[in-house]
């Protein structure tokens, strides 16, 4: 039998040889912000502005164990850090990483306040009378660490 040729390989054209570039549509920084999410978070913030059944005598009584942390939410510096923390907190760590008294503040106040939203939710459901326990995704975390002085207030 007679030897079969191969055929020789096809030359590429300069319109094959060309590199197409791809780039996002966004920059990086926007690529996890999802505008559901965005304004899912401003509602809530425009809600929690507007109905103050949250601001408990339990909560300003832990506050005012913490005259710093009403100094903080009285100085404008404080004050627009905690606004950029709640519109883009990645912009406001890059913006206060390196400010001492904002980074404290932003830590020790963020932990007073999960503290209390905790304790809220402790006491709504239990006003709730949940027939059933239920495991949720607190019970799984540590609790927060917080002075004796600060937890009694909240109790």
């Amino acid at each position: 039998s007679a030897p079969t040729k191969k055929p020789k390989p096809k030359t590429p054209t300069a319109a094959e040889n060309q590199i197409v570039e791809v780039k996002p549509k966004q920059s990086k920084g926007d690529a996890l912000k999802l505008p559901e999410v965005q304004e899912a978070i401003r509602a809530q913030t425009k809600e929690l502005q507007s109905d103050t059944s949250w601001v408990t005598p339990e909560l300003t009584r832990a506050l005012a164990m913490k005259p710093h942390l009403l100094k903080g939410l009285n100085d404008p510096k404080t004050q627009e850090a905690i606004e950029l923390m709640q519109r883009d907190p990645r912009a406001a760590q890059a913006k206060y990483k390196d400010d001492k008294e904002v980074m404290d503040f932003l830590k020790e106040f963020s932990g007073l306040m999960a503290t209390h939203f905790s304790l809220l939710g402790e006491k709504e459901e239990k006003a709730e009378k949940v027939a059933a326990p239920t495991a949720t995704a607190t019970q799984d975390m540590p609790p927060q660490v917080m002075k004796p002085e600060v937890q009694e207030a909240f109790r």
